[in-house]
């Protein structure tokens, strides 16, 4: 199945956020999660994430 883009991120340009869907959290399963978002103009941003059962954290790279 394909999906669009917002299906489990949206990128927000104007105000330099990305926000993580709900659908995201749903097909996350506990533990560490690596992710690196590769933008046009070449940067690449790592943000790694734990979730523990309803609890998620975040930490940029």
């Amino acid at each position: 199945m394909t999906r669009g883009c917002n299906y489990c991120f949206s990128p927000d340009y104007t105000n330099n956020q990305i926000t993580l869907t709900s659908n995201f959290f749903n097909e996350t399963t506990d533990g560490t999660v690596i992710l690196a978002f590769h933008f046009w103009s070449g940067q690449i941003v790592k943000y790694t994430i734990v979730k523990s059962g309803t609890s998620v954290t975040g930490t940029a790279q």
